[in-house]
């Protein structure tokens, strides 16, 4: 049995960049992720203080190095990279040992 992959990322947004400006550039997120071998779903949230956080769930690990290798360099996706304060974002890997629910 594989196990599922989760990525998040935590980040604030670049300086200058509005929350409604951040939000139209994620649609071309959620059409590159749904394009991607073994996507399961995505959440993105944000915290009283102004941080976000952006969990994407994989049906495997493969999965998720394989998107992330290209995700960088997908143009549809730039606007939103660039909304993102780089100097601050958290990346974290996971593989999931128990599901419940």
């Amino acid at each position: 049995m594989t196990n599922t992959a989760i990525d998040t990322y935590t980040f604030k947004l670049a300086e200058g960049v509005n929350e409604e400006t951040f939000l139209t550039t994620t649609g071309a997120v959620k059409t590159f992720l749904s394009a991607q071998a073994g996507f399961v779903s995505r959440n993105l949230s944000k915290s009283e203080d102004g941080r976000w956080l952006d969990c994407i769930t994989w049906k495997s690990m493969p999965d998720s190095l394989a998107a992330s290798q290209v995700f960088m360099e997908e143009a549809t996706v730039r606007p939103y990279l660039q909304s993102i304060d780089m100097s601050d974002i958290q990346i974290g890997r996971f593989e999931t040992v128990t599901a419940e629910g």
